[in-house]
């Protein structure tokens, strides 16, 4: 928690969803002006794949990523952390590049509930390859990405 009570999240979600080293606040706004690292991102059917430069500026800079997407925490019914959902994302960003679209909900990566990404966040900043589960339209689907 902050010391306003919002949630902190864990950095690497935006780096490869946007999400290594992802979610830094409850909420970011997006920003309009160009993507730096949207060319970094490309498509091989099912995996988005990140080139090595774009990951590691993200990592240097994490709002290279993070002024692209509106992340919410969403709770479940008794208040626990269900998952994060991107509220918005900016256009043409590496974030909808990598195959996200606004109101996905995040739920886990390489297996690791979205609850304990954060404490968990150190076994995930070292990895290339990410699996991770998001709901969309209350399905569930893989989004896999590679750093390159």
């Amino acid at each position: 928690m902050t010391t306003d009570g919002r949630r902190r999240l864990p950095r690497f979600f935006f780096l490869f969803m946007g999400v290594a080293s992802f979610f830094l606040a409850l909420y970011v706004a997006g920003a309009a002006e160009a993507d730096p690292c949207a060319e970094g991102v490309s498509r091989q059917g099912s995996l988005a794949v990140v080139t090595r430069q774009c990951a590691d500026e993200a990592r240097r800079d994490n709002t290279i990523v993070l002024s692209k997407v509106a992340i919410k925490a969403r709770l479940d019914k008794k208040g626990r952390l269900r998952g994060y959902e991107a509220v918005e994302i900016d256009k043409g960003s590496a974030v909808e590049r990598m195959g996200f679209m606004p109101h996905d909900l995040l739920t886990s990566v390489n297996g690791i509930p979205a609850r304990d990404l954060n404490t968990r966040r150190r076994s995930l900043e070292s990895a290339d390859r990410f699996d991770i589960t998001i709901l969309r339209k209350g399905r569930a689907q893989k989004i896999r990405l590679e750093i390159r």
